[in-house]
């Protein structure tokens, strides 16, 4: 339970990487006004360079890119019910459902207009490029498939997340960005019993 209210209430954000092999890029949105999100696993046993596909039960962790030559300033909703929205569905295109954590997640997404209604909000940066010797910004640790949705058992299925940020303006104003969705299978293996 106290897991689900800091997932829901603030944010988990975890060092840059210190080698290549702590983050794994599983996921990438395209770029909208100049910034995207990189989606990764937390998971030290994998290499960037490998075909990954990741376990209901792991951690997603989303860190920020921009196209330009600087960081750039990023404000990320802090209310679970703004920052991202998450579909699941299997090979037959049937979408699955979501467990109550899941429900929360993104259930006002698209009602989201101005800063006030996501505060509080976080602050990070969307880093120019990722290279693995120096490492990745912090990112935003997400609940795991398996807490967000009611996975009915083993196979492969299709993760889509969508996610907003408030870009800081050279005026000081806060613009909202629904970026791009990000797209990655997830494998739910066969119980070994």
């Amino acid at each position: 339970m106290l897991l689900k209210a800091a997932l829901l209430m603030g944010f988990a954000l975890l060092p840059g990487a210190r080698s290549a092999e702590e983050f794994v890029a599983i996921g990438k949105s395209t770029f909208t006004n100049g910034v995207a999100m990189l989606v990764t696993g937390h998971e030290n046993r994998f290499s960037l360079v490998q075909k990954y596909v990741p376990k209901p039960t792991e951690r997603l962790v989303i860190q920020f890119l921009t196209q330009g030559e600087r960081d750039q300033m990023i404000r990320i909703p802090g209310k679970a019910e703004y920052r991202a929205l998450f579909t699941l569905w299997d090979d037959h295109e049937k979408l699955i459902p979501r467990t109550s954590l899941g429900q929360e997640y993104g259930r006002k997404f698209h009602e989201l207009r101005e800063p006030s209604q996501a505060r509080p909000l976080a602050s990070a940066y969307a880093v120019p490029a990722f290279h693995p010797e120096n490492g990745l910004s912090p990112g935003i640790v997400f609940p795991t498939p398996a807490e967000l949705f009611q996975i009915p058992g083993p196979g492969v299925y299709h993760l889509q997340i969508e996610c907003q940020v408030f870009l800081e303006q050279t005026d000081a104003t806060l613009k909202l960005v629904k970026l791009l969705p990000a797209r990655l299978d997830i494998l739910a293996p066969k119980s070994e019993n």
